[in-house]
């Protein structure tokens, strides 16, 4: 009698399917497949363990019923043993063969659903495969394709601080008819760097035959709104043309990045309970935008102040403050200490001494004194005689606009109709 001698070995190998970024595969459909392929039977040794990791921005979902189709044949059986966080996702789905097989043959786990962000980059879903059954490897387990294809044309430079910048244009392509979905709303999101919109723009169809509503914005000026009222029965093509945007003091030189989400563009809105939470396929960046001066180096405030009114604007936000500005003897009167501090100087760099009723201000290399009741203003010990002298009220040190723009060395507008004046400043 002549034996028969073979290696035990598992080759393992991806069968892909292509599969929608930002979107569920559908029922009836399929991720891929993970084939465990014994060269002998028995390979795969009864209580030995397999793994499959997922890359970032991919997940699982919580039922394995959703998730995976297991052999049943004749070839080695799995049993599926929950999931493991990596990285607070549930990216770890853990196997263990239960029974060997009784031939030599492939053994397959189909995959029916797996959860990839919007942004995830086109190209193949790569799958870590180990654990006690098989040989650590990598292999392709989806062909991952963006549904729409977000880019900017137009690009726009801003600077930081400043209020009301325009954004450059925002282009969305459809990569299959009716991607954008109909009924739901494309989100364009302000991002971390940009403080608020200060106009939605408009939105043109370039191609196709998707039809879409009026562009608004939202959530206390966060989002632009853009209702797909008939998803397309050709791929489209859509630009938003003409936002405006406050940049954010603190952003970053160089470009800016907003996110496209909403209903429309991915499932977010179809969520799957993962552990207690919603799943979130997130959004795909774009970058309208171009910061040129940087935030470490140069910082634009604009502060507002509005005759009678406790509150005040700072860079596109609003404040309040304890008293308000005021017109006497056609002069108007501001709080000394709110200017400064909305011009950049620190609330410890302005002192009030209460027995000689004088302010001293330290902005820079300026060393700012002013006393109650004297006209003399000195700025790095020059006296300057001002028209007036500054006063109390609630509590506060006021002088009229003119003389606290000299003494802080900064440029004002005054707005007749809103009775208001406008501050600005650049520091170095």
């Amino acid at each position: 009698m002549i034996g028969k001698y073979g290696e035990y070995e598992v080759n393992v190998y991806g069968e892909p399917e292509d599969i929608w970024a930002g979107r569920k595969v559908q029922t009836g459909d399929i991720a891929g497949k993970i084939v465990l392929d014994e060269l002998v039977k028995g390979s795969l040794v009864k209580d030995r363990t397999i793994k499959l990791i997922l890359p970032p921005k991919a997940e699982w979902p919580d039922n394995d019923l959703d998730a995976f189709n297991l052999p049943t044949s004749n070839k080695a059986k799995l049993e599926f043993r929950g999931y493991e966080d990596l990285d607070g996702k549930q990216r770890v789905a853990k196997f263990a063969v239960v029974t060997p097989s009784s031939t030599a043959g492939k053994t397959v786990i189909e995959v029916k659903q797996v959860y990839v962000e919007a942004g995830f980059p086109e190209g193949p879903l790569t799958v870590e495969v180990e654990g006690s059954a098989v040989s650590n490897t990598k292999v392709t387990l989806a062909n991952v394709k963006p549904i729409v294809s977000v880019s900017a044309e137009n690009k726009r430079d801003v600077v930081i601080g400043a209020q009301d910048q325009p954004v450059g244009d925002i282009v969305i392509k459809e990569n299959v008819a009716g991607a954008l979905k109909g009924g739901k709303t494309i989100v364009i999101y302000k991002g971390d760097f940009v403080s608020k919109f200060t106009a939605a723009g408009s939105v043109e169809v370039r191609k196709g035959n998707i039809e879409l509503g009026a562009v608004r914005l939202e959530n206390s000026d966060t989002e632009i709104w853009i209702e797909v009222r008939k998803a397309s029965s050709e791929p489209s093509e859509i630009v938003i043309k003409g936002a405006r945007a406050t940049i954010s003091r603190t952003a970053p030189e160089g470009d800016l990045e907003l996110n496209v989400m909403g209903s429309a563009v991915v499932d977010s809105d179809e969520p799957t309970e993962v552990r207690g939470e919603k799943f979130n396929f997130k959004d795909i960046s774009v970058y309208p935008v171009r910061v040129v001066t940087p935030a470490d180096k140069t910082k634009a405030y604009s502060a507002k102040f509005t005759i009678d009114s406790m509150s005040y604007v700072v860079n596109g936000e609003t404040k309040a403050m304890d008293v308000a500005p005021f017109i006497k003897d056609n002069r108007t009167f501001v709080p000394v200490r709110y200017v400064a501090e909305a011009l950049g100087v620190k609330d410890t760099d302005i002192i009030w001494n209460p027995y000689a009723k004088s302010v001293t201000i330290f902005k820079g290399d300026r060393v700012i004194q002013m006393k109650i009741g004297s006209k003399t203003l000195v700025v790095n010990g020059s006296a300057i005689e001002m028209d007036t002298a500054p006063v109390i009220k609630d509590a506060r040190t006021v002088l009229p606009i003119a003389w606290v723009a000299k003494a802080l060395n900064v440029d004002y507008v005054w707005n007749d109709a809103e009775r208001s004046v406008e501050f600005n400043y650049t520091a170095q």
